[in-house]
């Protein structure tokens, strides 16, 4: 059992959309991830991904719906369903997921 600090964690973060491993969780992992400008739209074939803002505000679109997202609150995107994040001033988010899910989409 070893604690972990999400922004010492950002520490290592070099650029935006390239996330750190915070913990594994029974198959789960936890990552944070420095938002700025848009992402790509993607999408996750077999699993659903959560999004919580850490700080800053974040953006979560699908091509159905928008949600804002400020610290502490956060959104599930069902699996399948396109998707990006993007934050105009800069966001951290943690994002919960199976752990062979590929950041950059299926």
């Amino acid at each position: 059992m070893e604690p972990f600090n999400v922004d010492k964690a950002l520490e290592a973060v070099s650029e935006p959309f390239s996330p750190v491993d915070l913990a594994y969780v029974d198959g789960h992992v936890v990552r944070c991830s420095l938002v700025k400008g848009d992402f790509h739209w993607h999408r996750h074939i077999g699993q659903d991904e959560l999004f919580l803002c850490h700080s800053g505000r974040l953006r979560v679109e699908t091509r159905q719906k928008m949600v804002e997202l400020g610290p502490g609150e956060g959104v599930v995107v069902p699996k399948g369903v396109e998707h990006r994040t993007s934050s105009a001033e800069g966001a951290v988010a943690l994002v919960i997921e199976r752990q062979e899910t590929r950041s950059k989409g299926d």
